[in-house]
């Protein structure tokens, strides 16, 4: 089996999109629309992608907290918490777990 490698053009490292405020994204439109939110970690296809200002959030598969824009959450799971816009505190694990979500967990 023979194996070619090319060196991609790419203004992104291999370790994926790093961000000043310690976020990282790494998948085609993770953190897209990051502005001023610190503490994201967007891991997936448009992951966290409408996150402007949101803070410590968690978006791991395809589509996970794509609306987002509150703060600490956390979605595991294609589609986990997808539509969830200023619900904070919440943690959905599994595939669309809390899909329709705007609520905040009380303290």
């Amino acid at each position: 089996m023979r194996y070619v490698f090319r060196k991609c053009a790419s203004s992104h490292s291999a370790a994926g999109r790093r961000y000043p405020g310690f976020n990282t994204a790494e998948g085609t439109k993770a953190l897209q629309n990051l502005s001023s939110g610190v503490g994201n970690s967007g891991l997936g296809w448009y992951s966290l992608f409408s996150n402007a200002s949101g803070n410590y959030n968690t978006g791991a598969g395809a589509g996970t907290l794509a609306l987002n824009n509150a703060d600490s959450n956390t979605g595991i799971g294609a589609g986990a918490l997808l539509s969830n816009t200023t619900g904070s505190s919440n943690t959905a694990t599994g595939a669309f777990a809390l899909l329709s979500n705007t609520l905040e967990v009380p303290t």
